[in-house]
């Protein structure tokens, strides 16, 4: 993949480099075809399972939350969204996806239990967000996808990529992007009750171009 940062047009792992730059951490170096250099220990991918019960870190509008031990038990947490439509949330981007952290079936409960109640529903998200503490949420936006999503909408080239330490701050800049009101977003406006979310994209320093200037 490729995007936009800084008015240039960079490859994926300039992107990723850039963006973990500016949280201070650094890669290895990149041999002659711009392919990073084998890290010496690979845990490799695995499934996001071993279930555990913690708080809520508001305790409501649900006093526990279920997610994956591994996640607390990472050294950092990276967000990797697509930006896409919603059909329950309206939009996936820099908050939605820390909803994968919820091991398994219990996704499905959890969508039948708050999925009912729309704010509820995305209350319970923001809570996953704030208890774990994504270090950085990169969206990717080279192509999105409109209409009924997330599973039978359709793709639509963006040509961008967003990335912010803040998943609120990711989120108010994708809205930006597509030109899409905040208020609209469930997430959102769940992130303003809790004060996560800032309140406008007008309080964003943009290390680039504007994103309402890219699509």
């Amino acid at each position: 993949d490729s995007g936009r940062i800084g008015g240039q047009f960079l490859h994926g792992h300039d992107v990723g480099r850039r963006c973990l730059a500016a949280l201070g951490v650094r890669l290895g170096p990149f041999d002659g075809h711009h392919r990073p250099q084998p890290p010496r220990t690979v845990r490799g991918l695995f499934e996001l399972n071993r279930p555990v019960k913690i708080d809520s870190p508001h305790r409501r509008p649900f006093r526990h939350l279920t997610v994956s031990r591994h996640v607390l038990e990472a050294d950092a947490v990276i967000n990797l969204p697509k930006l896409k439509a919603h059909q329950q949330l309206v939009l996936t981007a820099g908050v939605k996806n820390l909803f994968g952290v919820c091991p398994g079936k219990r996704k499905a409960w959890w969508h039948f239990r708050a999925g009912y109640h729309g704010n509820d529903f995305a209350r319970m998200i923001v809570e996953t967000y704030l208890a774990v503490k994504p270090v950085l949420t990169i969206i990717d936006a080279v192509e999105g996808m409109d209409g009924p999503g997330p599973i039978r909408g359709r793709p639509r080239p963006v040509g961008a990529m967003i990335a912010s330490p803040d998943g609120f701050a990711a989120e108010l800049a994708a809205c930006r992007l597509i030109r899409l009101e905040p208020d609209w977003l469930p997430l959102v406006r769940a992130g303003w009750e809790v004060g996560a979310a800032p309140r406008d994209a007008g309080e964003l320093e943009f290390l680039g171009p504007d994103p309402a200037d890219i699509a």
